[in-house]
């Protein structure tokens, strides 16, 4: 029977009649409810489940089911444990499989890729078929006493102590080889979730007496994880008009919604019939109650399907902006969610208006007499660089004495300061307490740039704009409700303290904040939470509305910021008990003189009080959840002049109240509006974009035309060809002289054109013309293009090398003599990569002509004419190579080029035949006997061994300070598991307002480019989001001919500006719905995200399900967040950068070959110093993971290290094995060092020198000069 109610909306259910009762007599014969409570038992064919079910008002019932719940994850729960036990007597053979099966696990007499583990009886032979391939899938081989150990510790210990046979971890990880494991989530099989059977989940029928727990009150936290809706049209009714009239019929909705309850789900299914002509709407409901993840999302999908199908005449709703979705549909949790995406199109009280505008105008107003720049110009990217010099200038405002030194580094600092975010007005910073005022500034910027972000950047955004930006709800309180709070503020007051007058009252609901205080109120206990009172400043409210207050990011008592309490309780939010309190603390506003109080709900848990200042807190002492100042009173003197509370984490309060006031003697001006009431125009990202995908090419840029000396118009001829290279392990250097002669009888420019890969640095440049010497240098490119200019306006002979791009390097040669010979050395350093486990070194020969025509376009000098090469060059040329390994050479050869090899273990030479061509390039494969165990090298400087020439600046650390040793770990693991092509991918598109025109133009052509990559056997789907998010198909989908092309045309068709970037709410949906097996997600944005500390949260909680790939468009990347998240998850980030378009194609097929590849997790390396501690510079910084195929080189630049620790993650287990470096590979030289510097300014490009992006601005000061 299904139970209709013609109520706006119903709440759940539950319990039902076809579930099997296991105690008391619940209901009578006629299926009437007797009692609240009932034990049922839910049996599918994956799960089988005890659960307890009672009216959420009953507090202590739920929590007992939860216990329940949780006693179900026995031991080996979800482990397939093969067993070879035919060595032992019957009995003990039986209690073996008892007790693995009583624990949970599942005994396979089999061994398969999908078993965790092999167990062998005593004495049992090691050589039989099972042992075999159990080692062969790696599947680790333990005794019984495994087992046993197991149980009686009540833990799942480390099997590498109990291994019979084959290799532990450790061991796996010295010698490099990982074999593959079905214990990996990666290994899984990755279905679509269509192939789960969902046939034996029945539904409960909804009750008024059993209300489903959808309103967040219980103990057992309900969450809404996904939802979808769908609408019925009627054949008289306007697809996109549904409210323009009401006399006509309105379509019926339905919606599908995914609650979670602590770590099972439930699917409510609701629909809403006869929507209109003034009749009261029917929704009828019912749910499916203790699902697993696989589970619910299966039977999502199915229900999806069946609501969708062709005689049902539902659609589903994809664009919830072009739609009306009524109010009361479904539970309480999703029309909460419905109720803020309305914050864009629903009318807004004219007060809430008002008080949008006050808040606004005194933000900008503050910030206009602050910065030298438009509000909407202003960048995030700009103001972490700021608050990253800005916190440089504090450090040394801290170690300054007065010293001439400190003064002009100091007054460098400002410079750059101003450079990076102009102020007005002196722009000189003396003092710490300055430096905390621009902190605050600085904060308030990054509030209003994500503010404008919401509104598009509008120069005059509208008052329903500016409403919605704030992502928050703001209701004028009236009557009952209003007389209460305004009660409550009046009866905490202090005798013969200022009374507010002019109250006006706010209810504010913060949907992001409501759910974190919710979460900390279950862990820490609702029945602490007490409403408090806290200050706000006026310029803050867009801040704290926007986003919730924060904790403070400096200690009070460093910056000497003047407050009452003087930070005696330590780095928290501070809130009062007396309105009294706070209200000393308020300022008039700039714009009306009114004033600004916040009322807060509070968890204050375990309180700890305190008589005296303990300013060094930066959390709540052990055992306590937060901490009070207690007052003086007449009988006990203490620090604290008024009672106030302190809490060290943010999510422990909400705000409830905004009130604003004013004092007695407070003078009130007139609101001047500012936000506009009408609608701006859309701007051209609301259009749709041409629907025809940019193609993109596949040719690759280095092999175009070759290189040499380029110029617009007849070429200077290449005589002859050197190269000279030494390569050790993965590293090689190599010097390249090369020799053009200029036929003409007049002067010419002419630039040489360098191409190199894109780990390649140059790090040497010399030149021989007519018998000069010509050396270059290393200087910032400012400075060097001014000092070139300068000498070629003064005739001088000049050269000028610079990366224009990471694989194109130029040298331009102004006033190049007539008939004269240029002699051209260039050294550069580069990793070498590894294929098919042979060492490969090469030799480019030309680079794309489109990167030679834009380059040699440039003119630098305007008196001569300009030379460009004429055909292929084959005179005279030599490749000599000398190899330094640290195994065993197998093997040296050279597909390319006939070649004289002399090879002894471990060093080879090799060099071309005479009259050799290198016209097509050079190569060299190189064979070791132990490729894929890590190894380390360590080389001492020095300058014999370099080819580049020492700087002359006497300052310079060549001439100065001792050089320390540079340290290099190379690794290429061998994985044995094969890369899968059944991945799951879930693609992620940023339709927000930062991604401008032609980042979102860019972003399509990545997501199509992702489409069209799919492999046949996966599964995908396809997300757009913003402010909200939107799924195409309901759960993944195989990756068939018409869903990629449906994928295809709905990217074509996408437009943005939909508002901000919150990507916390895909991610953790598909996170927490990815059950059994890993999620992949490529993430396409430009990574300004709203929410980056949330979307971090997130990922650090879900990184065992959830692997993330980003993709980064856009002229403004934020590369600092995308680096982060795919360190933090196990993933890889990708740049697409739009000059050069030409390796698009390659990087996203390196992308899905890292989908589908096995990996190694959060791999580590520390450096085992010997002697007096240092600091170590090691690059890239972060090393997270190591996917098949691919070789880690990582540098650290530290003396006296013979030893680092390497430690990764295999199958779920820390592994360590520690890493030495013999006699014979200590070298000398500068190649690893320069190497070493180019990876730490790979760093500094990426934003990964610091934990934070400002951290990471900061330590670019720093490091330069090390650099």
């Amino acid at each position: 029977m299904t139970i209709i109610t013609t109520t706006g909306t119903m709440s759940g259910i539950v319990t039902a009649p076809q579930k099997t009762k296991l105690s008391g007599n619940l209901k009578s014969s006629q299926g009437k409810i007797l009692s609240t409570l009932s034990v049922v038992e839910t049996s599918t064919k994956e799960n089988k489940l005890l659960s307890i079910r009672r009216s959420p008002n009953n507090v202590s019932d739920i929590t007992n089911a939860s216990h329940i719940q949780k006693r179900t994850k026995l031991l080996f729960s979800g482990l397939l444990i093969s067993v070879d036990l035919s060595s032992l007597p019957y009995k003990e053979k039986k209690l073996v499989v008892e007790r693995i099966t009583n624990n949970g696990g599942t005994v396979s007499y089999i061994v398969t890729r999908k078993s965790n583990l092999l167990v062998l009886g005593h004495s049992q032979p090691l050589d039989t078929y099972k042992v075999n391939q159990a080692l062969r899938l790696g599947v680790p081989v333990t005794g019984v006493s495994y087992i046993n150990v197991c149980i009686s510790s009540k833990t799942l210990v480390n099997s590498d102590e109990f291994i019979l046979v084959g290799v532990t971890r450790k061991t796996m990880l010295q010698s490099g080889k990982i074999p593959g494991s079905g214990n990996s989530d990666e290994n899984k099989t990755h279905a679509s979730q269509r192939s789960v059977d969902v046939s034996g989940v029945k539904p409960w029928q909804p009750s008024k007496h059993k209300p489903y727990p959808s309103s967040g009150t219980s103990i057992t936290e309900v969450q809404l994880i996904k939802w979808r809706l769908f609408r019925k049209t009627h054949e008289n009714i306007s697809k996109f008009n549904l409210h323009a009239k009401q006399n006509l019929q309105i379509s019926s909705y339905s919606s599908l919604e995914i609650h979670k309850t602590d770590e099972l789900f439930n699917l409510l299914e609701s629909r809403i019939d006869n929507y209109g002509n003034n009749k009261q709407p029917i929704e009828t409901q019912f749910v499916y109650e203790s699902l697993t993840a696989d589970l619910v999302v299966g039977l999502f999908v199915s229900r999806s399907d069946s609501m969708t199908a062709s005689d049902t005449g539902y659609q589903p709703i994809s664009d919830l902006s072009q739609s009306h979705p009524p109010v009361l549909i479904g539970s309480s949790l999703l029309q909460s969610e419905l109720a803020v995406l309305r914050l864009a199109r629903s009318p807004v009280d004219s007060r809430v208006l008002d008080i949008v505008d006050v808040i606004w105008q005194i933000a900008s107003g503050k910030l206009e007499e602050l910065v030298d720049l438009p509000l909407e110009d202003i960048t995030a990217n700009q103001v972490d660089k700021a608050e990253g010099i800005l916190l440089r200038i504090r450090d040394e405002l801290k170690k300054s004495c007065g010293q001439t030194e400190s003064k002009l580094l100091l007054n460098g600092l400002y410079k750059e300061l101003q450079s990076a975010l102009p102020f007005k007005g002196s722009t000189v910073i003396d003092s710490i307490k300055e430096v905390a005022r621009r902190l605050d500034v600085y904060q308030l910027l990054r509030d209003c740039v994500s503010v404008n972000e919401l509104t598009n950047w509008s120069r005059t955004p509208t008052g329903q704009s500016m409403y919605s930006a704030l992502r928050c709800q703001i209701s004028p309180l009236e009557g009952e409700e209003c007389s209460m709070v305004t009660s409550f503020i009046l009866d905490s007051l202090q005798e013969g303290q200022p009374i507010p007058t002019n109250m006006r009252c706010y209810s504010i609901h913060h949907p992001i904040g409501s759910a974190a205080f919710h979460r900390s109120s279950n862990q820490i206990g609702a029945a602490t939470i007490r409403r408090l009172f806290h200050c706000c400043l006026p310029a803050g409210l867009v801040g704290i509305l926007s986003r919730g207050l924060l904790l403070p990011h400096t200690l009070v008592s460093e910056f000497g910021v003047d407050r009452r309490d003087k930070g005696r309780l330590g780095n928290g939010i501070y809130f009062a008990s007396s309105a009294s309190t706070s209200i000393n603390y308020s300022t008039p506003n700039s714009c009306t003189g009114t004033r600004f109080l916040l009322v807060n709900e509070v968890v204050l848990g375990n309180v700890l009080e305190i008589h005296t200042e303990a300013p060094e807190l930066s959390a709540p002492p052990s055992g306590f959840h937060s901490v009070t100042g207690v007052a003086s009173t007449l009988s006990m003197a203490t620090d604290f002049a008024d009672e106030e509370f302190v809490i060290y984490d943010a999510n422990q309060q909400k705000i409830c109240y905004l009130i604003e006031f004013t004092l007695e003697d407070d003078s009130l001006t007139p609101l001047t509006h500012s936000l506009t009431s009408d609608d701006i125009p859309s701007a051209d990202i609301d259009k749709p974009l041409p629907v025809d995908i940019p193609r993109v090419t596949t040719d690759d840029a280095l092999s175009k035309c070759p290189s040499g000396l380029l110029a617009a118009g007849t070429g200077v001829p290449l005589k002859s060809v050197h190269v000279r290279a030494r390569i050790i392990d993965l590293v090689a250097q190599v010097v390249v002289l090369q020799e053009y002669y200029n036929q003409r009888d007049e002067a010419v420019e002419a630039k040489f054109v360098f191409p190199l890969d894109e780990s390649s640095a140059v790090c040497g440049f010399e030149a021989f013309i007519n018998g000069k010497h010509i050396v270059g240098e290393v200087k910032e490119k400012q400075v060097a293009h001014r000092e070139y200019k300068e000498a070629v306006e003064k005739g001088h002979g000049a050269y000028l090398m610079d990366e224009d791009r990471p694989d194109v390097f130029t040298v331009t040669i102004g006033n190049l003599p007539p008939d004269s010979t240029a002699l051209i050395k260039i050294t550069y350093v580069t990793e070498v990569p590894v294929s098919c486990d042979q060492v490969v070194f090469s030799l480019p020969s030309s680079v794309a002509p489109w990167q030679t025509k834009e380059l040699t376009m440039e003119s630098t000098q305007d008196c001569v004419t300009k030379e460009t090469p004429i055909g292929e060059f084959h005179g005279d040329s030599s490749v000599q190579v000398s190899l330094e390994m640290a195994s065993e050479i197998r093997s040296v050869e050279s597909s390319s080029h006939p070649i004289r090899t002399k090879l002894t273990a471990t060093k080879a030479t090799v060099e071309t035949l005479i009259g050799c061509n290198l016209s097509e390039g050079f190569r060299l494969s190189i064979s070791l006997v132990e490729i894929h165990a890590p190894r380390m090298w360590v080389e001492e400087w020095s300058e014999e061994r370099g080819t580049g020439a020492p700087s002359s600046d006497p300052h310079s650390a060549s001439s100065s300070a001792p050089h320390p040793e540079a340290c290099m770990l190379a690794f290429y693991p061998e994985f044995d598991a094969q890369s899968r092509t059944d991945y799951r991918l879930l693609i992620l598109l940023d339709v927000s307002n930062s991604m401008d025109l032609s980042s979102l133009q860019e972003a399509r052509t990545l997501a199509s480019l992702a489409l069209l990559s799919l492999h046949r056997r996966s599964s995908f789907n396809l997300v757009l989001f913003a402010s909200s998010w939107a799924e195409l198909f309901p759960g993944f989908v195989e990756a068939s001919h018409s869903n990629v092309q449906s994928a295809i045309a709905l990217v074509a068709s996408t437009t943005g500006g939909r508002g901000a970037t919150d990507l916390v709410a895909p991610l953790e949906a598909a996170a927490q719905l990815a059950g059994s097996r890993l999620v992949n997600a490529m993430v396409i944005t430009d990574g300004h995200v709203s929410n980056d500390g949330s979307v971090m949260n997130c990922i650090r909680a879900r990184s065992n399900k959830l692997r993330v790939f980003p993709c980064g468009v856009g002229r403004s990347t934020n590369r600092y967040l995308l680096n982060l998240i795919a360190r933090t998850s196990s993933g890889c980030a990708e740049y697409f950068e739009s000059n050069n378009r030409s390796k698009w194609r390659r990087k996203m097929a390196l992308q899905f070959e890292r989908v589908g590849s096995p990996s190694l997790k959060r791999v580590r390396i520390e450096w085992q110093l010997f002697g007096e501690r240092a600091d170590i510079l090691q690059a890239p910084r972060i090393v997270s993971s190591l996917f098949s195929g691919n070789r880690l080189v990582v540098y650290g630049l530290l003396s006296n290290c013979r030893l680092a620790t390497l430690t990764a993650d295999i199958d779920g287990h820390e592994v360590s094995a520690v890493i030495s470096c013999s006699e014979l590979s200590v070298t000398s030289g500068k190649m690893i060092h320069q190497l070493a510097a180019r990876a730490l300014i790979r760093d500094w490009e990426q934003g990964l020198l610091g934990n934070t992006a400002v951290e990471h601005e900061s330590l670019k000061m720093t490091t330069k000069s090390t650099i």
